[in-house]
């Protein structure tokens, strides 16, 4: 009995050091050392590009495209005005505002109206310019009466003073075409005027007129004696 119980404490000992050193946790590996972040670098500035030099147009094509002396008129329109809009069988006129700014290059006049029209709220806006291959003054406009825009073609007369524009449009009650023509005439240094007709069956009708006079806010150097300079030539 004694020896076996000797055997037992002889074989504990013997196991005690594989044990511990099974439970032991495991050495872990040494941390690196910190590393400082590098400095950022600039960003690289980029690059120039030059621009394209522009391409060299021939003498048809410079003609085309520039603004010449049958577009200088229009600069005499530019500016702020109160109109006062006069329609047939209305015993009361309406009043709004037209503001008018030559853009593109002096080439073209856009024109923002903003006021009434036979007692309702009405705005409108066109362009009006010289077109240099069909040798004629062309305009476009649109309001908030139609859902059409109104393409007309015309002339000035010789002193520049009266410009003539005509175009074709639906009549909404009869279904037919119909001529729609309008003339702009300088009345004076600060006023000029719009007169509407519809020519229907080779009758011709006056369906509106505006009278326009530059705000009070308006300044202008353009003399009396000269609204608007002469054309060079006629239109078709």
């Amino acid at each position: 009995m004694n020896r076996l119980l000797a055997l037992a404490l002889a074989a504990g000992l013997l196991l005690a050091p594989a044990a511990l050193a099974q439970n032991k946790p495991a050495s872990q590996p040494p941390r690196p050392a910190p590393t400082r972040p590098s400095a950022a670098k600039p960003a690289e500035k980029p690059k120039e590009i030059a621009p394209a030099k522009p391409e060299p147009l021939s003498k048809e094509m410079e003609d085309a495209t520039k603004a010449g002396p049958n577009h200088r008129p229009l600069e005499w329109f530019e500016g702020e005005w109160n109109a006062i809009v006069a329609t047939p069988g209305r015993d009361k006129p309406d009043t709004g505002t037209m503001t008018c700014k030559v853009v593109f290059g002096d080439r073209f006049l856009s024109m923002e109206f903003d006021g009434r029209s036979r007692g309702r709220f009405f705005r409108g806006s066109g362009m009006w310019g010289y077109n240099n291959l069909e040798k004629r003054y062309e305009a476009t406009w649109a309001d908030s009466e139609s859902t059409a825009i109104l393409f007309m073609a015309g002339k000035a007369s010789a002193d520049g003073k009266v410009f003539t524009f005509a175009g074709e449009s639906n009549d909404p009650v009869t279904g037919r075409r119909i001529i729609t023509k309008a003339v702009i005439t300088i009345t004076g240094r600060e006023t000029w005027k719009e007169e509407f007709f519809a020519v229907n069956g080779g009758t011709e009708s006056k369906t509106m007129e505006i009278v326009y006079t530059r705000s009070k806010n308006e300044k202008t150097d353009k003399p009396a004696d000269k609204p608007a300079e002469k054309p060079t030539d006629k239109s078709k």
